[in-house]
């Protein structure tokens, strides 16, 4: 699995003109946001982590500079594994030279903000970094102000931060390949995209099974989910329904199952999964039945022939109106009611998805002009 990244990683050390394939570029054509030197930057990242030299500080610096701009350009932001692991490579250099590009990535976006962990702006020492900070850029200061007032009322002790790096090392960064179990190396090779590493690493855990239990098989769901082996997740979805203690728990199991079904384009099958949900609808609250509505639109608008179940499955998928409170749900049930020719649903839900667009305007807006909220 490491060989041939490991190689890619000794060319970018001899050769530091081909860093450039390493940068942020967003792919302008692709209809989602791309990086489209993302994918790469996984593979030195997992690279270095099991074979990080002195020398590489340079290396890591950019790979976290353009994780930086990769973070600040997605339009869904988030804070990705290839953050927190250039974060990680970074800190455990302990310079604290490094503190201006980790208060970047802390504010890179609202989920790094609230993600990207604390420590990483102090990893090379508590006094070393305050010290370092006042030689920054003053919008680098105040941000890191902003989090660490002062040394006397930080919260972080030297030995938080030593704590924090021996957490990192040990329990999510190791450097041992060899000690490494394998759940952690089925998680690598889909980092890594390797999907024949990850279904002969994945097969070896259900054969390793020597009991079936609940937090098994819903690991073993899971593996199978990013493996698109949806008929598979189906069955053990079934199995999962003997653990399922309550209506709730059972209604969750069927909503999953109907969303299966509908990734292997069975209409017919995800309808009669949901109504073994609906069943139970006198034992559920609002959320579970709001997910319930949600599944029913989208059976509703991924259907392609006009089945006689549809309009009930609609109807219920309607009804819940108090719980489509995002955007996204609003132009679901949009889609869904100009399909099933309903015009009256269609003038409230063109209504409210105006309303829902107008609200995230304004506070990106907000956002643009004040910033993240402290």
């Amino acid at each position: 699995m490491l060989k041939k990244i490991r190689d890619k990683l000794n060319r970018y050390r001899q050769e530091k003109d081909l860093w450039n394939q390493l940068a942020w570029v967003q792919d302008v054509f692709s209809e989602d946001y791309l990086d489209k030197n993302e994918d790469r930057r996984t593979e030195i990242l997992i690279s270095l982590q099991f074979d990080k030299k002195q020398t590489d500080q340079e290396l890591v610096q950019f790979l976290m500079s353009e994780e930086i701009k990769n973070r600040s350009n997605d339009p869904f932001q988030g804070c990705s594994d290839n953050l927190n692991r250039a974060g990680f490579l970074l800190a455990d250099f302990r310079n604290p030279k490094n503190v201006d590009l980790f208060v970047k990535a802390k504010t890179s976006n609202f989920d790094t903000h609230c993600g990207f962990d604390w420590e990483h702006i102090l990893s090379a020492g508590v006094e070393k970094t305050f010290n370092q900070i006042k030689t920054s850029p003053k919008e680098i200061r105040e941000a890191f102000h902003s989090y660490f007032e002062s040394k006397d009322s930080c919260e972080l002790s030297e030995e938080d931060i030593e704590d924090w790096l021996e957490n990192k090392r040990t329990d999510w960064y190791p450097s041992n390949f060899n000690s490494l179990d394998l759940e952690y190396l089925i998680d690598l090779s889909f980092e890594l995209n390797d999907f024949k590493s990850a279904q002969e690493l994945v097969d070896e855990y259900e054969k390793g099974l020597k009991t079936i239990t609940q937090d098994s098989l819903l690991a073993l769901k899971y593996y199978r989910g990013r493996l698109k082996d949806y008929e598979t997740q189906i069955e053990i979805a079934e199995k999962l329904l003997d653990f399922s203690q309550n209506d709730d728990l059972k209604a969750y199991n069927f909503i999953e199952i109907a969303e299966l079904h509908l990734k292997l384009k069975q209409t017919k099958q995800s309808w009669l999964s949901i109504k073994r949900a609906i069943a139970l609808s006198k034992n559920l609250d609002e959320g579970r039945m709001g997910q319930i509505a949600d599944t029913c639109i989208d059976i509703v608008n991924q259907s392609t022939k006009t089945y006689i179940f549809l309009e009930e499955c609609y109807q219920f998928g309607i009804s819940n109106l108090g719980y489509f409170q995002s955007l996204n749900q609003a132009k679901k049930k949009l889609e869904a009611s100009i399909k099933m020719k309903n015009e009256p649903a269609t003038k409230y839900f063109e209504s409210i998805v105006i309303q829902e667009q107008s609200k995230i305007n304004e506070l990106m807006k907000e956002v643009q002009n004040n910033g993240y909220p402290k």
